[in-house]
């Protein structure tokens, strides 16, 4: 705009040089020029703001071009979430087995998205991995993974170095035809084992044949066998000599058979008392005892020799002793000598239904750690200190 010169805020001056007034003529000229000036930049000014605001609005239009896309995308891949997610949780991987994997808190944990087919891998190995598959939805709230083991591979020992993803459409399928390769594999296997069965029932029916084979030729070499008896018994008859025989004719009374029997049964009894010469009168005698012997026998084994001691209660052995320990009451102890000299011997018999037990004393019964156990009725046991050891030896008490 323009400025005039002599208002009230611009009193007279005069050029400190050239003494020249300092009047509206002086200053119009250059407010005139400086006005020209600023008209101009002001356009200028309304130009560049303009040129600003092209510039924002192309950089916004490249930003919405170029950007919004990629933007897009990174959604979708969030939506989807990550295709891999680790776990420690401690599990050992066989076919089969049904294990519930924790993941690993964190991101990958919150956004993972598993496939209904899903790999399991040791970060710490690359022998050990499983194909598994998903038996529940995943728990993103506890981070649980429910899988069953499909196929496996590796050492078979429990390990917590997980790494878990999604596989393809095309390698589920591949497992899918690995289960019809396994169903082709066990109908073969049947098929082989029914081929089995029935070449072990040919094989049964074989020697059934061979066995009747050999039955048959048992029977017709007994039919030869019976054919040459026949005809020896043929040749036998033709050569029968009724001379040779009692006639028909040749008969004996009733008092003689009674003879005969009378003189028989005189020889077996030999003249014994009226008392004892029939069989039940021998019985009666014998108590009617079949193991009579063995009954006197065992009857004469309970009577003690005069040089054998007969103890009814727990008893400690000297030297050289014999005794007969009765155990009919209750079980009993015999312990021996407490300082045997080498050759010091003891007999010890059990009578009776309990156990008799023969205390060491301190000592050692040779090929026992304990104490030895009497552990039949009748039974006698002989001692023998030699060295610092009892020698045990079956023996009897005289």
């Amino acid at each position: 705009m323009a400025i005039e010169f002599g208002s009230p805020n611009l009193p007279a001056m005069r050029d400190g040089k050239n003494g020249t007034i300092l009047s509206a003529d002086y200053f119009n000229p250059i407010f005139a020029r400086l006005d020209g000036r600023l008209h101009v930049v002001e356009q200028l000014r309304a130009s560049w703001l303009e040129a600003v605001d092209t510039v924002t609005r192309q950089g916004l239009t490249r930003i919405d071009v170029v950007l919004a896309p990629a933007f897009e995308k990174l959604g979708q891949v969030l939506e989807l979430g990550f295709l891999v997610v680790s776990s420690s949780t401690p599990a050992t991987l066989s076919e089969g087995a049904n294990i519930t994997f924790v993941t690993d808190a964190g991101v990958q944990s919150e956004l993972f998205t598993p496939s209904p087919m899903l790999s399991v891998q040791r970060r710490g190995s690359v022998d050990d991995w499983a194909v598994v598959k998903l038996m529940a939805p995943y728990n993103r709230t506890t981070r649980e993974l429910q899988v069953q083991v499909v196929a496996t591979s590796g050492d078979g020992l429990e390990h917590d170095d997980w790494d878990i993803g999604a596989l393809a459409g095309s390698t589920a399928a591949q497992l899918a035809m690995l289960d019809r390769v396994e169903t082709a594999r066990a109908e073969v296997a049947a098929n082989r084992a029914a081929v089995t069965a029935d070449k072990q029932t040919v094989a049964a029916d074989k020697a059934a044949v061979t066995a009747l084979r050999s039955e048959t030729l048992t029977y017709r070499n007994a039919a030869e066998t019976f054919r040459n008896e026949a005809a020896a018994s043929a040749a036998a008859a033709a050569l029968f000599d009724p001379a040779s025989f009692y006639p028909k004719s040749e008969t004996y009374t009733r008092s003689q058979v009674e003879t005969l029997i009378a003189d028989a049964v005189n020889a077996l009894i030999s003249g014994a008392p009226g008392a004892l010469d029939t069989l039940n009168e021998l019985a009666a005698a014998f108590g009617n005892d079949p193991n009579f012997a063995t009954t006197v026998l065992n009857s004469l084994a309970t009577k003690a020799p005069i040089a054998a001691t007969q103890v009814s209660t727990n008893v400690t052995l000297v030297p050289g002793q014999r005794a007969w320990v009765m155990s009919d009451a209750a079980a009993r102890t015999a312990t021996l000598p407490s300082n045997p000299s080498t050759g010091t011997e003891v007999q010890v018999a059990r009578v009776g239904a309990n156990l008799v037990t023969i205390n060491r004393n301190g000592k050692t019964i040779a090929g026992l750690s304990e104490n030895l156990v009497i552990d039949e009725d009748l039974r006698i046991v002989s001692l023998t200190y030699v060295g610092s050891t009892w020698r045990v030896t079956a023996g009897s008490i005289a």
